[in-house]
């Protein structure tokens, strides 16, 4: 639950919760980054100066089958405060964000995007990129990453899992009840298509 933020969720089963100062937050997130040494040193200290502050949830898939390689499904969840986000219209905030991954990460491709109606009239923007990544070893990777957006009267609110694309079919039915088990304001999401 994020009282500040104005909503809250609920982790599928098997999944665990970790508890993250800012500083290994900001580890966490610079050792990621150092996968694309390509990408703009200022975006590189926009995410070290920021990420920590939005950060909200890191979970993690403890189910033994969607362990690839030593990398278990993660799930971020971050807020951003701005009551001004309110106003954005989600379908408008899902063409940029996707159009801006695509110049972020060479390679990447946007499968999907687009924004899904909750039962309760929220509007949940739903993004899912793909892209290699070269693990510490040396072993390039196939990642998926799908993420959901939506406002409350305090700001945005974004959710990323991220999975390798051999469980791409597995990770669905988790992503789904993450989204549907949001409730902002009191309103449950629900998800109706």
């Amino acid at each position: 639950m994020d009282l500040k933020g104005g909503y809250k969720l609920v982790l599928p089963p098997r999944w665990m919760p970790f508890a993250m100062s800012e500083e290994d937050f900001a580890q966490f997130q610079s050792e990621g980054l150092e996968q694309f040494p390509e990408m703009d040193e200022a975006l590189v200290e926009f995410f070290a100066e920021n990420a920590a502050a939005e950060h909200r949830l890191f979970a993690v898939d403890t189910d033994p089958d969607h362990v690839i390689a030593a990398s278990p499904p993660i799930v971020f969840l971050g807020f951003q405060e701005d009551p001004s986000a309110s106003g954005v219209p989600m379908d408008f905030f899902i063409t940029v964000y996707a159009q801006t991954f695509d110049q972020l990460i060479p390679d990447l491709i946007v499968s999907d995007s687009g924004v899904k109606q909750s039962a309760s009239g929220i509007d949940v923007g739903v993004v899912q990129i793909a892209f290699l990544m070269t693990n510490e070893i040396g072993v390039q990777q196939n990642i998926i990453q799908k993420h959901a957006f939506f406002t409350t009267e305090a700001g945005i609110a974004f959710l990323i899992m991220t999975f390798m694309d051999e469980i791409e079919e597995e990770m669905g039915p988790p992503f789904e009840a993450l989204i549907e088990s949001i409730e902002v304001n009191g309103q449950l999401i629900g998800l109706t298509g």
